[in-house]
C-alpha cells in the first residue's frame, strides 16, 4: 500500500539530501526547528511533552530488545500486540511470549504481522531485478487468506457460543 506523501514535504527532503549530500535526521531537525518549515509540525517541541515521549520510546526498545531461549533458540521474550480493552475498546501493549503462545488469539496477530512484514519486504524486493520473485506471492496471499479464513470462522463460532450461552 502506497501512502500519499505530501508534496511540500517530498520536495523539502530532496532539497536538504541536495544541500548535504546526504538526508539525515540531523538536517531535518535544524530545518524543521523553523516555524515557517514544512518540517516544523512534525516535531514535539514543548521539551517535556518530547522528553516524555522519547522515554516511552526507549521503554518500547527496552521491551523488544529483552529476549529469551526457547528450545535453545534465542527470542525476543516480550511482543507489540493489540487486545479488547474492558471498555470494548483496542489497546496495544505488550506481552510475554509464554502468553502469546497460550492465546491462539494472539498467536494468529502475530502470524497476521509476519504476513504484513513478509508482504511488505516482498515489495521493496521487486525494486531489484536480482531479488524480484525471491517469495512466492501466490504463497503469501494463500496464507494471508487462509488465516483471515481462520479469524473468520472464530469470530462466528464465538458468537454462535455467546448466542447459545444466553
Amino acid at each position: 500500500m502506497i501512502k500519499k506523501i505530501n508534496p511540500r514535504l517530498l520536495e523539502e527532503l530532496k532539497m536538504l539530501e541536495k544541500e548535504g549530500g546526504l538526508l539525515t535526521a540531523t538536517a531535518v531537525l535544524a530545518r524543521a526547528e523553523s516555524q515557517n518549515s514544512v518540517l516544523h509540525d512534525f516535531f514535539e517541541w514543548d521539551n517535556t511533552e518530547a522528553a516524555y515521549q522519547y522515554r516511552l520510546q526507549q521503554a518500547r526498545m527496552l521491551i523488544v530488545q529483552v529476549q529469551v531461549e526457547i528450545a535453545r533458540k534465542a527470542t525476543r521474550a516480550f511482543y507489540n500486540v493489540s487486545v479488547e480493552s474492558s471498555d470494548g475498546g483496542k489497546s496495544r501493549g505488550y506481552v510475554s511470549v509464554d502468553k502469546l503462545l497460550s492465546n491462539q488469539d494472539l498467536v494468529r496477530q502475530r502470524k497476521q504481522q509476519i504476513l504484513e512484514r513478509i508482504e511488505y519486504w516482498t515489495t521493496v524486493a521487486e525494486e531489484f531485478d536480482e531479488l524480484r520473485g525471491l517469495i512466492e506471492k501466490k504463497k503469501l496471499y494463500k496464507a494471508k487468506e487462509s488465516l483471515e479464513r481462520k479469524e473468520t470462522y472464530d469470530r462466528t463460532s464465538n458468537i454462535q457460543a455467546k448466542r447459545y450461552r444466553r
